[in-house]
């Protein structure tokens, strides 16, 4: 009788012990994250291109120094974004000058000036300055 004693214990301890691991596994299960991979179509833009301002535009590239001491760039510049027509530029007279490691930048009303120790932006339009000290 004893022995039936010590079988039905054993057996109702081992049955208790896979039921928690059952219900343990299960609940791990339900928290895990489902990672579903979802197919990404590449879209290319087409974008029509001016191809003889676009080689204009390269030759004044190659004959500019970007990394000489002293370097005046002027002129006017025109985007056109044909999405979002708020984001046109149209003729915006610009000015970049660079001397050593400074410069100075000016488009339209925004102005900013840089040097080793500090830097100042000014926009015209909105009425806001910045100014910033760099470390040396």
């Amino acid at each position: 009788m004893k022995t039936l004693n010590k079988k039905i214990i054993f057996s109702s301890v081992g049955f208790v012990a896979i039921l928690f691991v059952a219900f343990a596994s299960a609940k791990i299960v339900a928290n895990k994250r489902v990672v579903k991979l979802v197919a990404v179509q590449d879209t290319v833009e087409t974008i029509d291109i001016d191809t003889a301002k676009l080689k204009l535009f390269t030759l004044a590239g190659k004959a500019i120094d970007f990394n000489s001491d002293q370097l005046a760039i002027s002129g006017t510049l025109s985007v056109h974004d044909g999405k979002d027509s708020s984001a046109n530029i149209n003729n915006a007279a610009y000015c970049f000058i660079k001397r050593d490691s400074s410069f100075y930048y000016k488009m339209n009303l925004v102005e900013m000036i840089n040097t080793k120790s500090y830097c100042v932006q000014a926009d015209g339009q909105q009425k806001k300055s910045c100014f910033r000290r760099t470390k040396v």
